[in-house]
């Protein structure tokens, strides 16, 4: 990826922090892509924890991943 697109990346996760659960959050640059979703919202005593589902498309071929 280039050095736009894992800025595009990034700013994808970070969006992803305070949207509402299950909103997806798209990124695209020259034939790359991705998205990232909040699945998940709860607390850790008084902690707010989420889950996170991310996927990135690099020259056809899909990558995917999960965060808590």
């Amino acid at each position: 990826m280039s050095e736009d697109q894992r800025g595009l990346q990034n700013a994808a996760q970070k969006a992803a922090l305070t949207a509402p659960v299950g909103e997806v959050i798209y990124w695209e640059d020259e034939g790359r892509k991705g998205n990232v979703v909040a699945t998940d919202e709860h607390k850790y005593g008084d902690v707010l924890c989420r889950t996170f589902e991310q996927t990135v498309t690099i020259d056809g071929n899909d990558v995917e991943g999960k965060a808590n």
